[in-house]
């Protein structure tokens, strides 16, 4: 099974255009989206029986969704948390006094959870890809859980894939941040 976690088409708020976290694509973001399709269509090869697809419920996911043309649910699980992810996370004073460590802030913890759960809800079928439309800090959420700790970060592009593969009884991180169906100028 692979699982290809896909991070939204620019935003308005991304680019200031809105004070709404809930915005729509920019139209660089739709520009975006639509290259994406491209690119999913060669993933699938025209069989989408052998695929799901799932969307955050916020419009900047869910106009991705769209433009890409593939059929999709809605998993409310998928939203973006409503607080700056990052800023929960553990420090370390020095690079080398790195160790595995959770957050010990309740709430990304609760978000952390909540993430975990619908990924582990989502990815139940083994004999399906899982495609799942979703946000930065959810994708980053979802590394940190495979990975079991909170000490990492990652810069996640708009449009990007990220795909981990279950196989031989653990995750593979197969792809960070795969942007080839973009033009370099369009990478965001």
């Amino acid at each position: 099974m692979k699982v290809h976690l896909i991070r939204h088409g620019q935003s308005k708020w991304q680019t200031g255009e809105s004070a709404s976290k809930d915005s729509a694509l920019t139209e660089l973001g739709v520009r975006q989206s639509l290259l994406l399709g491209g690119r999913l269509s060669a993933l699938v090869n025209g069989n989408q029986t052998e695929s799901v697809f799932y969307s955050s419920p916020l419009i900047r996911s869910v106009q991705t969704v769209n433009a890409a043309g593939v059929n999709y649910s809605i998993a409310t699980g998928l939203k973006e948390a409503s607080f700056h992810v990052a800023s929960e996370l553990p420090g370390f004073a020095h690079p080398a006094k790195h160790e595995r460590l959770l957050s010990d802030s309740q709430r990304y913890l609760d978000f952390r959870r909540a993430v975990a759960d619908v990924f582990k809800q989502l990815t139940h079928n083994e004999s399906k890809d899982v495609f799942l439309f979703t946000h930065g800090g959810v994708i980053k959420t979802i590394l940190r859980v495979i990975h079991s700790t909170d000490t990492v970060c990652y810069q996640i592009k708009n449009c990007s894939l990220t795909t981990l593969t279950w196989r031989r009884s653990r995750w593979h991180l197969d792809a960070l941040n795969e942007c080839n169906h973009l033009p370099l100028e369009m990478v965001t």
